[in-house]
């Protein structure tokens, strides 16, 4: 039954695993990550990242089945708004607090990275509740505000898919890597 409710989550799901995949074959490839590595990345962290993306999918099937069916799903965006407020809001104080800065000497490109992506990611986070709060009005006066706003909502995918994968990115260079 859950599969023939939500086939674009699914798919959106599948799409989210194969870039996430591919994204490891590439870092795998330039021997950038050791597996044994893995063991010290917090279990918060990885929990988050996966998490991210079902969230991300979440969003994803939103956009789309807004756009495409003119049907705002309501309780989706509700439960990835939460998620994002109670989790990964939560995570960025808890990481901003717990950073360890003695651990090990951070490089330029990993302080640029996190620098970039906590600021992206809380930019994306501020967009995503006003975006889907001002589509949630549109959708329930019968406009299909996806299709209206159609660069928008591109941008807003595309910033939104920039933030995940620079979070995929840092996870892997914070705890992935040589």
């Amino acid at each position: 039954m859950i599969l023939r409710r939500a086939p674009t989550f699914w798919c959106s799901v599948i799409v989210q695993y194969s870039l996430l995949v591919l994204l490891l074959e590439i870092v795998y490839t330039l021997s950038i990550i050791q597996i044994r590595n893995f063991m010290h990345a917090p279990l918060y962290s990885t929990v988050s990242l996966i998490a991210e993306m079902f969230v991300s999918s979440a969003i994803f099937t939103v956009i789309y089945r807004g756009y495409k069916r003119n049907v705002f799903l309501r309780r989706l965006a509700l439960l990835a708004l939460s998620y994002e407020v109670l989790f990964n809001i939560s995570y960025m104080a808890y990481r901003a607090l717990t950073h360890d800065e003695g651990a090990k000497a951070d490089s330029k490109f990993e302080i640029g990275l996190a620098i970039f992506h906590g600021t992206l990611s809380l930019v994306m986070f501020v967009t995503l509740v006003v975006f889907m709060a001002v589509a949630w009005k549109r959708y329930a006066k019968g406009i299909n505000y996806f299709r209206i706003c159609a660069k928008t909502t591109a941008t807003f995918l595309v910033l939104w898919t920039l933030s995940v994968l620079s979070g995929v990115l840092f996870y892997f260079v914070e705890y992935l890597g040589t």
